[in-house]
This record gives structure tokens, C-alpha cells and sequence, in this order.
């Protein structure tokens, strides 16, 4: 998942991305190439295993949209303060920065913001959360992670502990609530219970989890 969230943010890091315009089509295209191929690898691991945190199953659309928002975060923090110190000090740093292709502070937070603007909404309010909190780690901020083979075995293990694979983690909710379902004892939504969604594609070829990532709502 590290190595996927670096590719979908890679043109934030990578100047040749700057001028949208007059972006190589091959350049693009390896890129589409990349993002289209750690998705498929992402839809078959969620098809063999399990993710645990805290003891419950969680989706993995979760696990990604939270490393995400926080490398994104952390990122764009680094990139602010890169651009305040080269304001502060703009003469050396100009100097020194001579016929080198390194990104500007500006275009990579714009870059990023578009990014996750345009492929990943649900987790662009977590990413403000993590920005106005100074966010600075480039990891895991969350709890051990533990994965499980599916199988009868993993089902009964997790069984006792949740009815599904929640899409957020309650004790550290990363997407937009609805305001109503806060003043209740709300219940996280869910993926059906390990071995009863065997049907992992929508009619349309869509992952079942990405399907109702964006179809989630908190009921009481």
C-alpha cells in the first residue's frame, strides 16, 4: 500500500507533471499503467484477506484512504515549510537550485490537493484534518495491523468481535458523518461478514468495496 500511495501521488514529486497541458502522452499513460495495476492488486488481496485493526475487520479501502490522506498531509507540510524557508533565504536557494528539475512547494501541494480532489474525495476531509493538525508522519499512525487468509477459520476468529468488515474504525473515524447519526449510538457501515460476499465485482466490473465506499452512510 506504501508503494501505492507513493504512485498515485508520484506527479505531486515529479516536475514533467507540472505543465498539464503538454504532458507526454506516454508519460501519462504510464501512469494510468501503474495506478490501474496496483488497484488490481489491491481488488485481489481484498478478495483473500482480511485486515484486523484493533480486532475488528476492517476494508481495506479504509487502511488506503487513511495512508493516503496522512502522506498527502505530511507531504504538502514538508512542501510549505521547504517554500517558507526558500522565501526566507530565496537568494542562496535560488543559486543553489540552478539547472535542477526540483518541484516547486506550490505546484506540488496543488498537485496533490487535485489529485485526491479528483480520485479520492471521501478521504480529502480526513487529509484538511491531518494538514491543520501539522501532520508529519510519512507511516502508519494507526494500530498493529494484522491480516488474515479467508477462510473458515479467519471467520470464526473475527466473528464474535464484528458482523463485517467495517468501512471506518470507530475509534478513528476518516470519513464525513452525517450530522444527525452523531447524536445516536451510531453504528459503523459494513461489508458483509468474511465468506458470505464471495461476489467481490459489481455489474459493471467496479469492486464491491469501492462501490459502497461512496455509497456510505452511518445509520443509528
Amino acid at each position: 500500500m506504501y508503494l501505492g500511495v507513493f504512485i498515485i501521488l508520484s506527479p505531486a514529486f515529479d516536475k514533467r507533471f507540472y505543465d498539464r497541458k503538454n504532458l507526454p502522452s506516454c508519460l501519462a499513460e504510464e501512469y494510468r499503467h501503474a495506478t490501474s495495476h496496483f488497484f488490481c492488486i489491491l481488488h485481489k488481496f481484498s478478495k483473500r484477506f482480511t485486515i484486523l485493526l484493533e480486532g475488528e475487520a476492517v476494508a481495506h479501502c479504509y487502511v488506503l484512504d487513511r495512508m493516503l490522506a496522512e502522506f498527502a498531509a505530511a507531504s504538502v507540510n514538508l512542501a510549505k515549510e521547504i517554500g517558507r524557508r526558500n522565501e526566507a533565504f530565496h537568494e542562496s536557494a535560488d543559486e543553489a537550485g540552478k539547472g535542477e528539475l526540483r518541484p516547486s512547494p506550490a505546484a506540488t501541494v496543488a498537485i496533490i490537493e487535485d489529485t485526491l480532489r479528483e480520485s479520492h474525495p471521501r478521504a480529502f476531509p480526513y487529509y484538511s484534518r491531518c494538514l491543520s493538525g501539522l501532520h508529519k508522519d510519512f507511516t502508519w499512525t494507526g494500530p498493529q495491523i494484522e491480516i488474515l487468509a479467508r477462510s473458515e477459520g479467519a471467520i470464526s476468529a473475527i466473528s464474535l468481535a464484528s458482523l463485517g468488515e467495517m468501512l471506518d474504525l470507530p475509534r478513528h473515524q476518516i470519513y464525513q458523518m452525517d450530522v444527525d447519526a452523531l447524536t445516536t449510538d451510531a453504528a459503523p457501515a459494513v461489508l458483509p461478514l468474511l465468506g458470505k460476499h464471495e461476489r467481490a465485482d459489481s455489474a459493471d466490473g467496479v469492486p464491491l468495496a469501492e462501490e459502497l465506499r461512496k455509497k456510505q452512510r452511518v445509520k443509528p
